[in-house]
């Protein structure tokens, strides 16, 4: 292959998009940070120079290789931090292997230890606390009844759907939307609510 194939299949203006927009979409998963987004972007392009000399100008466009070969190389990204997550190297042990209790000297199968916490941690999932739920639908509530009737009536479109959809009923800006539903916060504040 020539080298000027290789280069029109790495500095092509789709193949730099491709990545970036690929290096953004990983990192917004939750196997990965935002800040992974440059790390994730390098990994791409080591594999696209990798494969760069298997391009062939007969069996493919440039931006169809490229394409594939990032796909395909963001597909095993995933698939190698999943593996992982999954405490690679660590050694599995069976939750029917019983286990010695310090304080009764009993023994008592493994399974018998594992609490709804350590499911969780594991599924990588929260329980639904049902008191803080109600707690915090009474401060919102709490936080709304003090709110001048436009704040309240905006706060409860976008409880109901989004900004945008807030915005698009109220023919209004999703910017002014924002700006206005700043002025909610010491009323969540005041409630107990966090700022975040």
């Amino acid at each position: 292959m020539q080298s000027g194939s290789a280069q029109n299949v790495l500095f092509t203006q789709y193949a730099q998009s491709c990545i970036k927009v690929k290096a953004r979409q990983l990192s917004r998963r939750s196997e990965f940070s935002r800040s992974d987004e440059g790390d994730l972007e390098n990994d791409l392009w080591v594999s696209l120079l990798k494969k760069a000399t298997c391009f062939d100008p007969e069996r493919s466009s440039s931006n169809t290789f490229a394409d594939r070969v990032v796909n395909s190389a963001a597909g095993m990204i995933v698939r190698r931090q999943h593996r992982q997550k999954r405490a690679q190297g660590c050694r599995a042990i069976s939750l029917d292997a019983t286990k010695i209790a310090l304080n009764s000297g009993s023994k008592k199968p493994l399974s018998q230890h594992v609490s709804e916490a350590d499911l969780s941690r594991r599924t990588g999932s929260t329980r639904h606390d049902d008191i803080a739920h109600r707690e915090n639908v009474a401060a919102i509530e709490h936080a709304l009844l003090a709110m001048p009737e436009d704040l309240r009536d905006l706060c409860r479109l976008v409880m109901g759907g989004s900004i945008a959809s807030a915005a698009r009923d109220m023919g209004n800006t999703r910017r002014r939307v924002r700006e206005t539903l700043q002025a909610a916060r010491p009323y969540l504040e005041q409630s107990g609510l966090g700022t975040n």
